[in-house]
């Protein structure tokens, strides 16, 4: 590093000086190297993918009670295909067979329909149907609604409350967000948008895009307060001209998480203005202890996204959600518009 001095830093875009460090790092010592840069982590999560992989066996399996012909046979009947599935897993005897009986008793501890969740989850990962309801498997959200409260909602019981919409993943979900933001006249050419940085340096084409043409607000966190925001920073989002606040908790690439305090000024901020739309991306929740999200704060004002990229490696299936609370101002928002533009 003595040959990098911080001038010729400067003139590297973020993805070079990632690859630099990289290298310092694999050279500093003997400790196995742990990295997620670029967002792709070097480790996977195996229970997962084992589970998926006994779930997709027993599928098969099953189907073939219904032949057609060698490769081709009928799909698996729902009726019975929990006890079907559980009498499957007790023959395997082995670790990913117990963790999938784990799930099997939690789902009768929730008194859920036990075919109906076990059919869910057999014909999702047999991928042999159009998902219906098509926003959001019925179980699958109460699932992810449960583990969100955890990592990001706060144990706050917001997962009573909360609608998903699973994306291919988390950069899919923004684009969804910011589309849906202008199609529903949330945003027009020319509002103004604050953004923390830096960010995930993609995100900082989104303002200027034709489709928004945007005018970006840095709300900007500093070096010298460890990457963190400053509180008088927010004080600019108490503006009405600020339509939007994006950004990236706990940030990328400054690894920080909002404290109390910050999400404190938020809940301030909304009070004077109530119409602000925060957009946060979330996706690195689980490395930081006792996460709080905005979301948890202020839900009505806050479009939440989180990615399953990070903690489980799974950046290459895309696995997304943006989480909306099911009272909010979005749909305060339509309901106070004129008739044509609902209309549209």
């Amino acid at each position: 590093m003595e040959k990098l001095n911080e001038q010729s830093l400067e003139q590297l875009n973020p993805f070079e000086i990632s690859s630099v460090m990289m290298e310092e790092a694999k050279r500093a010592g003997k400790a196995k190297l742990h990295d997620a840069g670029r967002g792709n982590p070097n480790w996977i999560n195996i229970e997962a993918r084992r589970a998926f992989a006994l779930l997709l066996e027993f599928g098969c399996s099953d189907a073939r009670e219904l032949p057609i012909s060698k490769d081709i046979v009928g799909v698996p009947g729902n009726q019975g295909i929990f006890r079907r599935l559980k009498d499957f897993l007790v023959q395997q005897e082995s670790e990913t067979a117990l963790f999938l009986l784990s799930i099997l008793q939690f789902a009768e501890q929730q008194g859920w329909p036990a075919d109906e969740f076990a059919a869910e989850m057999i014909h999702g990962v047999i991928g042999d149907n159009y998902p219906v309801p098509s926003r959001c498997l019925k179980f699958t959200e109460k699932v992810l609604n449960l583990y969100f409260e955890k990592i990001l909602y706060g144990n706050k019981g917001l997962y009573k409350s909360s609608a998903i919409f699973p994306t291919e993943g988390g950069t899919a979900a923004i684009v969804y967000i910011f589309n849906s933001l202008k199609q529903n006249f949330f945003i027009k050419n020319g509002d103004k948008i604050a953004m923390n940085t830096p960010i995930f340096t993609p995100y900082l084409d989104i303002p200027g895009i034709n489709d928004y043409e945007l005018v970006e607000l840095n709300v900007q966190s500093q070096e010298d307060k460890e990457w963190t925001i400053p509180l008088e920073a927010l004080e600019v989002l108490k503006s009405p001209e600020i339509k939007v606040f994006f950004l990236v908790n706990p940030s990328n690439p400054g690894a920080m998480a909002l404290s109390k305090e910050h999400l404190d000024k938020l809940e301030e901020v909304v009070q004077e203005n109530p119409h602000l739309i925060v957009v946060t991306d979330d996706v690195y929740a689980t490395y930081v202890n006792d996460f709080e999200s905005i979301y948890a704060r202020i839900p009505r004002n806050t479009i939440l996204v989180y990615s399953f990229s990070k903690l489980y490696g799974a950046t290459g299936w895309r696995i997304g959600d943006i989480i909306v609370h099911k009272e909010n101002i979005f749909d305060d928002k339509i309901r106070q518009m004129p008739a044509e533009k609902k209309e549209k």
